[in-house]
């Protein structure tokens, strides 16, 4: 596994900006952790918790964006997304797949980064 900048560097990492949210990073999480709670509750056998799939959500930098555009190519993001919330896997295959669409409907995560 590779990393720049701090984001992971994958086939299977994943990052997903919040484009219209009122929530706070600290609801974020928490409804993440609603989302890996239901998750456990119907893949026994694939358990795992908040911090095995996730990143601490955080504010989007000038950092981030220059990453995400110059190093990573991905031209759907710019200065508009600069203080937005970003979801983060924590690394290879974390986030459980099916929970994507999940995510991208309740935070209007419509900027979704395939790293790696």
């Amino acid at each position: 596994m590779k990393f720049r900048n701090g984001f992971v560097s994958n086939s299977s990492s994943e990052a997903f900006i919040c484009t219209k949210t009122d929530y706070s990073l600290e609801e974020v999480k928490n409804l993440l952790k609603g989302i890996i709670e239901f998750h456990n509750e119907f893949f026994e056998d694939r358990k795992t918790t908040f911090e095995e799939a996730f990143k601490e959500p955080h504010y989007v930098t000038e950092e981030d964006v220059k990453e995400l555009r110059d190093e990573w190519g991905f031209n759907n993001v710019d200065d508009d997304d600069i203080g937005r919330v970003m979801i983060e896997s924590a690394g290879d295959n974390t986030i459980p797949h099916w929970t994507f669409d999940i995510i991208r409907y309740k935070f209007n995560a419509w900027s979704r980064f395939h790293l790696g």
